[in-house]
């Protein structure tokens, strides 16, 4: 979080949420040892930041909060090669691009030219790299990149590559704008990096966990096909169609030979060799470090020095911190040993309660009306966040009894006795003037999409007990281990599964809140005669599959049975060509032997109110 030296306030200028206020409310330390009611921290709370205003708070004022910093500056977002100032970049181009019209330099220095460019015909726009012939290295990054390196949701994409005028040039999608939704003209275009991104504030820590573990991926994917980064950092990290993805491949490398010249002060120790798989990794580290402190690399040791607590990070942010600490440790042979477990590191981190109670009582009136529009807001989290009373629950679809059959032994079980007989996920919708979850039935091709405030559960039905994994592939682009419970736990055979609970209408009710906003959601079953691994382990020694932020159209779902792939649409419309994106868990699945039995379902989420 930004703070203002000069008094240790908040500057963060996006606003809180009521739940973390009152997170920071409830957790401060009593200053004098004294009981307080949750009333007397709100307002504790508010004395020591809403006041400051008017008096200068001091560290026992603050009570330990975590807002104040005093010795770490924040980190600036101001990419370090781009130059901060319009007069020192070029008003001309260098050369003409086939087909394209260089509208405005971007961003210059010793490695080039970056220029938003138009496309004469269609008149979209693109990002145009230009760079002298004479720097071959860039040329060798980029040759590695396209020879060895299949496309990934987590690398810029590289769509054409040519020499003109002396000039090598590569043509790009134009990441996301950081001023604008939509790039109409020149004027209207900044890019989204990731050290624009930070410089407005701490990401909240799902978010950065979410961030890391993605590029860890596309790191892990860069390595797997014999080619390291070689210069990963803020800067050149963008933001394309709203996920985040690895650019500049000037400084890509052979792994068979991956030393080089090339660095960026801050994220690889000077005393080891740029360019290796072990430095990539190295710099996730320092990526992490900025994501979760505001701090640049310069202060890297600093930060390793300093408790988590003083940063004032919530339960996933300090698990987060002890990832960092491990990827940047001093010592190469303390750090992750693959970009692959450097991602499952962060997501075993930012493992958090996405399955809550079903809500009988969503809403109930505040105790305390407070004068200050945010002490209401407040309160009014509290209220949600413990609400408890009975409520009536999603309707029983199904005459099931919810008790999981006892396990079996592993030698009573082969390949062709495991059959899934059943698979779907049920959707329910909450209905404010009966304060109730109602069923809308099961996702398919009469109910293809839901919102993200919708609930739903996952059932399966077996013809024998069997061992398996549920993994959810999240809207946000991350998957997900849901069943078993921990990724550390290898799975006991079962012969059903209802997750996150069988619906009954009880109070005992568990459900799925697609809170992660709009785009795709999925979720996948591996079923195995065998007794497999915990999660964790299989995708250490396996690798974990990869899945989209794109969204599907609305009207229709995505099933894959075994052996066919279908879309379910009530307008029987074909798979659309963005269907193609949500199918590589189940080519990843199918590649591995061991599973005798693959289920997947894939719906669009739309936003609150579109559904």
């Amino acid at each position: 979080m930004n703070t203002d030296d000069r008094r240790g306030v908040s500057t963060d200028p996006r606003p809180w949420k009521a739940e973390d206020v009152l997170r920071v409310a409830v957790e401060r330390p009593d200053r004098d040892g004294s009981p307080l009611s949750t009333r007397e921290r709100i307002e504790r709370c508010f004395d020591a930041t809403v006041g400051a205003s008017s008096e200068a708070p001091t560290a026992d004022r603050l009570g330990g909060i975590g807002l104040e910093i005093s010795s770490i500056e924040p980190w600036s977002g101001s990419p370090a090669k781009w130059p901060t100032s319009d007069a020192e970049l070029p008003s001309q181009p260098p050369a003409q691009i086939p087909n394209h019209e260089l509208v405005s330099c971007l961003g210059a220095g010793g490695f080039g030219q970056v220029w938003l460019a138009r496309q004469l015909l269609t008149g979209h726009f693109r990002a145009c790299k230009l760079v002298p012939e004479e720097k071959s290295v860039e040329l060798e990054g980029l040759r590695h990149l396209k020879q060895r390196v299949p496309s990934h949701h987590g690398l810029l994409p590289i769509e054409d590559v040519g020499a003109v005028e002396g000039w090598l040039y590569c043509l790009m999608p134009l990441a996301d704008s950081a001023t604008s939704t939509v790039v109409r003209d020149a004027s209207s275009y900044d890019p989204m990096t990731l050290a624009v991104y930070a410089g407005r504030g701490r990401p909240p820590s799902t978010e950065t966990a979410s961030i890391v573990a993605s590029l860890a991926d596309a790191t892990a994917h860069l390595h797997a096909h014999g080619v390291t980064h070689g210069d990963i950092k803020p800067a050149n990290i963008l933001r394309l169609d709203g996920r985040w993805v690895l650019a500049d491949y000037g400084l890509a490398r052979d792994l068979a030979k991956p030393s080089g010249q090339g660095r960026t002060p801050g994220y690889l120790p000077e005393s080891e060799d740029p360019g290796s798989p072990a430095a990539d990794r190295f710099a996730l580290g320092v990526v992490l470090m900025g994501l979760l402190t505001v701090q640049t690399p310069d202060r890297l040791e600093e930060v390793r020095s300093t408790a988590p607590e003083r940063f004032g990070l919530d339960p996933i942010g300090q698990r987060l911190f002890e990832v960092m600490h491990r990827a940047t440790s001093p010592r190469p042979e303390d750090r992750f040993g693959s970009a692959g477990e450097l991602a499952s590191a962060v997501r075993r981190a930012a493992e958090e309660a996405e399955v809550r109670p079903a809500p009988w009582k969503r809403w109930l009136p505040a105790g305390v009306l407070l004068a200050a529009g945010l002490l209401i807001a407040v309160f009014a989290g509290l209220v949600l966040l413990q609400s408890a009373g009975p409520k009536e629950g999603p309707a029983s679809t199904a005459a099931v009894d919810a008790e999981t059959a006892p396990a079996t032994d592993a030698e009573a079980l082969s390949p062709a006795s495991v059959r899934i007989e059943s698979f779907e996920i049920r959707h329910y919708r909450y209905d404010p003037t009966t304060d109730t979850l109602v069923s809308v039935g099961p996702l398919g091709a009469d109910n293809p999409a839901a919102r993200d405030d919708d609930d739903v559960t996952v059932h399966a039905r077996l013809d024998g007990p069997a061992y398996f994994y549920l993994v959810s592939l999240d809207t946000d682009g991350v998957v997900r281990p849901r069943l078993p419970d921990s990724p550390t736990e290898a799975p006991a055979p079962v012969d059903r599964i209802d997750y996150p609970s069988f619906p009954t209408g009880s109070e005992e009710d568990l459900v799925f809140n697609l809170s992660r906003g709009p785009g795709t959601q999925g979720f996948m079953l591996l079923v195995s005669a065998e007794p497999l691994p915990s999660w964790s382990d299989w995708v250490a020694a396996r690798g974990e599959p990869t899945w989209t932020t794109e969204s599907l159209p609305p009207s229709g779902v995505v099933f894959f049975d075994g052996s066919e792939v279908r879309y379910a649409s009530a307008t029987r419309e074909p798979m659309p060509r963005r269907g193609r994106l949500v199918q590589d868990p189940i080519d990843w699945a199918m590649t591995h032997g061991e599973f005798s039995a693959v289920r997947f379902i894939a719906f669009t989420v739309l936003e609150g109110g579109d559904g």
